[in-house]
């Protein structure tokens, strides 16, 4: 997987105070996770992927105890099957 963010760009700060800094180092982020822990990424569950990504760049400044705290509250009341249950769908 390669990421291309436009290196060659000639602004590092826009009018309105954005670098291109945090899309890198998001973008970094999910490569790591994708070369370090979930080596076969699947088109079909990608947007999974995306959320997992999402949920810790939105919780990088916390604390693991609080993003572990906020990752049990978020799963609370969900069920995920690896397949439904004859009879549901």
């Amino acid at each position: 997987m390669t990421w291309c963010i436009g290196i060659s760009l000639t602004f590092f700060v826009n009018d309105k105070g954005f670098t291109k800094n945090g899309a890198e180092s998001y973008l970094a982020l999910i490569e790591r996770g994708v070369y370090g822990t979930f080596h076969p990424v699947s088109e079909r569950h990608l947007h999974r992927y995306c959320s997992e990504f999402d949920f810790r760049w939105d919780r990088r400044a916390m604390m693991d105890a609080a993003r572990l705290d906020d990752a049990i509250g978020g799963a609370e009341g969900k069920r995920l099957f690896l397949c439904y249950p004859v009879g549901e769908a």
